[in-house]
């Protein structure tokens, strides 16, 4: 119910959202949480059609190769993913994180382009996690290039486990897991 949510979306540092629910009802959410400056994070999945006018309300859009076809509305060379970051950038409010599977990530914003490698061999069940974790980064004010290293850890993490909700690590998993690979 829409009643009850909203004040709830209105003391909200953040609100996430995916195509999984009634179309009609994102659109509203992002509209209302724009209105009182709830950053919106938004992962167009499954893939769908998005306006112009409700991707520019949209402060980070994280989609994956399909979902920026989509939405770019044409067919893409992904040989170079930053180029494509940065046309979306145009669409979007502030950040694009475009996740491309086993090639990783590209982060693009004002500030910053930048592609971040990958864990994951096998992306099953991986773009959940990515938007989780990247998200509770993110509202606990960790800079943007770690929230994304951090969601691509616990990504590939995910997908060496069976099951949805069982696999996604916790966060000292996850921190384990980079501190083995990275340093």
């Amino acid at each position: 119910r829409m009643d009850t949510i909203l004040p709830v979306i209105k003391e909200a540092d953040a609100l996430v959202l995916q195509l999984e629910i009634p179309y009609e009802s994102v659109i509203s959410l992002i509209e209302y949480a724009h209105t009182v400056d709830t950053k919106i994070i938004l992962n167009p999945a499954p893939a769908k059609q998005i306006p112009s006018y409700i991707l520019e309300k949209v402060d980070i859009l994280i989609l994956n190769e399909t979902e920026a076809m989509l939405i770019a509305g044409q067919s893409l060379d992904f040989s170079e993913p930053i180029g494509i970051a940065r046309s979306l950038l145009r669409r979007v409010g502030q950040v694009v994180i475009l996740t491309l599977g086993e090639k990783g990530s590209v982060i693009v914003s004002d500030e910053m382009e930048k592609q971040i490698p990958s864990y994951v061999v096998d992306t099953t069940g991986a773009g959940d996690t990515f938007c989780g974790a990247f998200v509770a980064q993110w509202v606990e004010g960790v800079d943007l290039q770690d929230c994304v290293q951090f969601a691509t850890a616990a990504a590939a993490l995910s997908v060496t486990r069976i099951g949805a909700q069982v696999s996604i690590p916790y966060q000292k998993e996850v921190i384990e897991f980079m501190r083995n690979r990275i340093l």
